[in-house]
């Protein structure tokens, strides 16, 4: 079976990073479910799970944040993303 954690890696690295280098970079939140389903387009399912993605939130290391939704107070993943501008 392959490793997809390093193509994963690769695909968030691409798009966001732990923290902002520039004033281009804008603050998003996401889940570890939201991020799991952004790579199921192009990852297969059965090998790759929640813990795989939070594990390798981690290790990037991008934080965790308490931010207020509107049901309520979620923890979150903090990224930023450069902006399209």
């Amino acid at each position: 079976m392959e490793d997809y954690t390093e193509e994963i890696r690769e695909l968030i690295g691409r798009y966001y990073s732990p923290i902002a280098t520039t004033d281009s970079w804008v603050c998003t939140y996401k889940s570890t479910l939201e991020l799991l389903a952004m790579v199921v387009g192009v990852i297969p399912t059965t090998p790759v799970s929640e813990h795989d993605i939070y594990e390798l939130m981690k290790e990037i290391g991008f934080a965790i944040e308490l931010v207020e939704q509107e049901q309520g107070e979620a923890f979150l993943w903090k990224l930023y993303k450069k902006s399209e501008k």
